[in-house]
């Protein structure tokens, strides 16, 4: 009996300090690393990046100072909305400078960055005491809208005029600020992708660890804004210059690239602007609607013309290089 009782104590202790099989090791996914010179995100390479930060010689003097005029004695500054000013004028007018004008673009987007991108909109960009247009740092979530963008889309935001202030406004290149892009899928539209930076925009900006460029540029060149980059216009704090305000005016041109519609852009600020919702109402413009291939509305002018019963615009003076 005595023997009995040892050998169930020993199988007890045995079941109690019995050695386990170790437990199989967790699987932790690495973190996403920050893009890279090539601005991958998540293994994707992003073209964009290697865009060049500004260009020369987009559109002539007699180009911009027309332009200008447009803006400040034309009445476009005052016209609703922050969209297709230039595109409304030459819709309303037919006016051949403005056309030159949308041509150089073209040639000049062609000639160096392709021939699949499409003018998506204009928008000027007006910088003074008191005036502020995009003030917050954002991604422009158009280029996401076609299923072919490849992460190719951008900006030229081209200098107009000014008055000692001839620098472009704030963008956060990938580069210079690995902590903010780290681990993003620029491949993801904008929304997405905000989620994610804008929890660490405010501690980066705190610990002062944000690097921003602002471009010096010439009346004429424009800075390129690359599809992925975070950026705002409207962030810097004017001093005076000789006893006057500094201004800049620039228009920019949104190029994105050719393809179908997949994403409407609900949060986006060019979905609630008036011409926008005009142009993709209007059954003989580009629609807007998922589904559909992106087009310019530059490209419909002067068949919307026509199809109003309009005669095309007489030949005006041309603008000299």
């Amino acid at each position: 009996m005595r023997a009995l009782l040892l050998l169930v104590g020993v199988l007890i202790l045995l079941a109690l300090f019995r050695i386990q099989d170790p437990a199989p090791a967790t699987t932790i996914e690495p973190t996403p690393a920050a893009p890279n010179a090539a601005g991958a995100g998540w293994g994707r390479p992003c073209p964009a990046v290697h865009y060049p930060r500004s260009v020369k010689s987009v559109l002539t003097r007699n180009q911009t100072a027309y332009l200008s005029s447009l803006y400040f004695h034309g009445g476009l500054r005052w016209l609703q909305g922050r969209y297709f000013k230039l595109w409304g004028h030459i819709n309303r007018t037919g006016d051949p400078a403005a056309l030159g004008v949308i041509e150089s673009v073209r040639t000049y987007v062609a000639r160096n960055f392709g021939t699949d991108f499409v003018i998506l909109n204009d928008f000027y960009s007006y910088k003074a005491i008191n005036v502020t247009m995009f003030p917050l740092r954002h991604q422009d979530g158009n280029f996401w809208m076609t299923d072919s963008h490849g992460c190719r889309g951008f900006n030229l935001w081209v200098l107009l005029d000014h008055h000692g202030y001839n620098t472009a406004f704030s963008v956060l290149p990938l580069h210079a600020n690995p902590d903010l892009y780290r681990g993003l899928d620029l491949f993801m539209n904008a929304s997405a992708q905000r989620r994610i930076w804008s929890l660490r925009l405010k501690g980066l900006t705190k610990a002062g660890v944000l690097a921003e460029e602002r471009t010096p540029l010439r009346i004429g060149d424009a800075l390129v804004v690359r599809q992925p980059e975070i950026h705002a216009t409207d962030k810097e704090k004017l001093k005076k210059l000789d006893g006057q305000w500094p201004w800049r005016l620039a228009i920019g041109f949104k190029l994105v690239t050719q393809g179908l519609i997949v994403d409407e852009c609900a949060k986006s600020t060019l979905r609630t602007d008036p011409m926008y919702r005009a142009i993709g109402a209007d059954p003989l413009l580009p629609s807007w609607k998922k589904g559909a291939q992106l087009e310019s509305p530059f490209d419909y002018l002067e068949q919307y013309r026509r199809a109003r019963g309009e005669a095309a615009p007489a030949a005006g003076p041309q603008m000299s290089e």
